[in-house]
């Protein structure tokens, strides 16, 4: 049998067989919607309403316009803060619409909880893909449900939709169309991206609690950027098959890989337990007790002293920024830079293996003024601010010197070089003080 092409589709699940995914199915192509009721048991309703309430503080911020509602409470980012909210995402009966509505490697497009106060106006009628530009009808980019952890009510703000909106063409809504989504707390909305809709007013004396969850095709731009909603640590924490949903898959045949590899892959290296992190903030690694001591009228001396090692630590993490990105691409602060050869003259070399880095010190003689700079920008502490000056006027061996005694105290990355004039040197990710020493020695010149 011939191999199965690169370009082949994922796979997607055969024609639903349970009767009531049938009838769910049914519903939703003759009306663009489906009420599931009695999804969440009272015990998660009350844990959901606690969350909220835990989450929202003492002084809930309120929406920032009139589409996200003057009176209406919302809380994003929920898979970084909380894992009361996750199984809302994997809901059986809602997955097995997706599975239908669409394609395999669908992804989490927005997740957020939505409190309707009182007061609040009605919200504009829209459709959820309506941002992508193709002519309608077609079928959905996306679909979301509406959780309900308070009964809908047309007083309370129940979504509005308009049912069999999802096959109109060009045709606009008007606000008589739209009917209320009314079904009891534990309820849950389900509705495809074509469908006209829109949060209800809220004449009641009571607010109204819910959550919404988007997905959308894996080829459309999710509306939520997980990557930096959900800190990539925290991955672990979290259902696999939602991580997934968040984009951390390839779909095939190679959409969405992170340097060659499955971005899971990548994101696993951003964990300070695995065993080659690809990220640790610098200042992890000082002590936060540190006590003032007398500054020496040197300023390598003053770079030195431990009281400011924690902000000399918080500083350095942002030089990668500094530096040209033609010159350092992907390299983050906590690479772990152990290769001291170059490729075909070239000043970034890149070993999968075992995530080697290599910057030649021509690259960094560029880059050093405008890292001191940033630096100095980044230091509370107006002495050693005024030491750091001196820096970027010194000589390059000067100047590299003082960059060497800023990294080796911080305990954090040490610097060497068998010699100012070397083609390349290394930054070496120290653990602890043997490790320090132990690199240091191997070198013509250690940092002093």
């Amino acid at each position: 049998m011939a191999g199965r092409s690169v370009m082949s589709r994922n796979t997607r699940p055969g024609p639903p067989t349970d009767p009531v995914a049938i009838a769910d199915i049914s519903h939703v192509e003759t009306h663009g919607y489906v009420i599931l009721p009695s999804i969440l048991s009272s015990e998660e309703v009350e844990a959901a309403k606690a969350e909220i309430v835990r989450l929202s503080g003492a002084t809930p911020l309120m929406g920032r316009g009139p589409f996200e509602g003057l009176d209406t409470t919302r809380i994003y980012s929920l898979l970084n803060k909380t894992r009361v909210f996750d199984k809302l995402t994997v809901l059986p009966r809602v997955l097995a619409l997706n599975d239908y509505f669409l394609d395999p490697g669908y992804q989490l497009t927005a997740f957020h909880t939505i409190q309707i106060n009182p007061g609040e106006r009605p919200q504009d009628l829209h459709h959820d893909d309506g941002f992508c530009h193709f002519p309608r009808p077609r079928g959905p980019l996306g679909t979301a449900i509406m959780v309900a952890f308070d009964e809908f009510t047309a007083e309370n703000g129940a979504t509005r939709l308009i049912p069999g909106s999802h096959l109109w063409g060009n045709e606009r809504p008007r606000k008589e169309q739209a009917i209320p989504m009314i079904c009891p707390a534990g309820s849950v909305v389900y509705f495809i991206g074509t469908t006209w809709h829109g949060g209800g007013p809220n004449t009641s004396t009571s607010s109204r609690m819910s959550a919404t969850v988007q997905y959308c095709q894996p080829y459309i731009r999710s509306l939520e950027n997980q990557f930096l909603a959900v800190d990539p640590r925290r991955l672990p924490e979290i259902d696999s098959r939602i991580v997934e949903m968040m984009g951390y898959r390839i779909h095939q045949p190679f959409v969405g890989y992170a340097d060659g590899l499955s971005p899971l892959r990548g994101a696993r290296r951003m964990s300070p337990n695995d065993a080659a992190p690809a990220y640790k903030p610098l200042s992890a690694f000082i002590e936060q007790n540190q006590r003032p001591r007398p500054v020496p009228e040197q300023p390598h001396q003053s770079l030195h002293a431990p009281f400011y090692s924690l902000q000399i630590a918080k500083a350095v993490e942002f030089i990668y920024n500094a530096m040209p990105e033609s010159q350092l691409p992907y390299c983050l602060p906590g690479d772990i830079i152990v290769d001291k050869k170059t490729h075909s003259g070239m000043v970034y070399h890149r070993q999968v293996r075992d995530h080697a880095r290599v910057m030649t010190v021509s690259v960094m003689e560029r880059s050093l003024n405008v890292a001191c700079s940033v630096i100095y920008n980044h230091l509370d502490d107006a002495t050693l601010k005024n030491n750091l000056q001196t820096a970027p006027k010194a000589s390059p061996q000067a100047q590299m010197k003082c960059f060497c005694n800023l990294l080796e105290y911080a305990r954090c990355f040490c610097l060497y070089s068998e010699s100012f004039k070397s083609t390349s040197f290394e930054f070496i990710l120290v653990h602890n003080h043997d490790m320090m020493r132990q690199r240091s020695s191997s070198a013509q010149i250690s940092p002093r």
